[in-house]
């Protein structure tokens, strides 16, 4: 089955184990895209924990629905404000880590240009000062090009 946060939380009993991909972008209490789903997350929290807590999550409620849960995550890749907070995926890590559960993934099959691809975009989303960025390379079939214009960007795609 394939689910979103929303129906987990809604499904009836408890599942034997929830495989969760893309973990960091579950929600906290925040402003959902409408006011049902807003609803419903006060509802779902009613329900699983008896009180409207605002501390509770979507990752929260993933765990009171399972028995086990395998997290996929990747605490670079947040984008939103809703978005679990730093301090909730850290936690989650540490308490893995400390139960010797934790696996790091070290490539990904869906990228075709491979991890220097993905490290230079890394580097280009979130550049350090201490860390020089990756020597910039031929990636093969994908057509990668950075502007400083948003006008001459149009341009080249049209």
């Amino acid at each position: 089955m394939v689910l979103a946060p929303f129906e987990a939380g809604e499904a009836a009993g408890i599942f034997n184990l929830l495989l969760v991909d893309e973990t960091h972008r579950l929600s906290q209490r925040a402003n959902q895209p409408s006011g049902v789903l807003n609803k419903k997350f006060s509802d779902i929290t009613i329900e699983l924990f008896g009180a409207d807590d605002y501390s509770k999550t979507q990752l929260h409620w993933i765990q009171k629905k399972s028995k086990y849960q395998v997290f996929l995550l990747d605490t670079e890749q947040s984008i939103r404000p809703a978005d679990l907070p730093s301090e909730l995926l850290s936690a989650l890590i540490a308490e893995t880590r400390a139960s010797e559960r934790h696996f790091q993934l070290k490539t990904q099959m869906r990228v075709r240009a491979g991890s220097d691809f993905v490290a230079y975009i890394r580097w280009i989303l979130n550049p350090s000062p201490t860390r020089a960025p990756p020597q910039l390379r031929d990636f093969g079939d994908y057509d990668f090009r950075i502007f400083d214009n948003v006008a001459l960007m149009r341009d080249e795609i049209l």
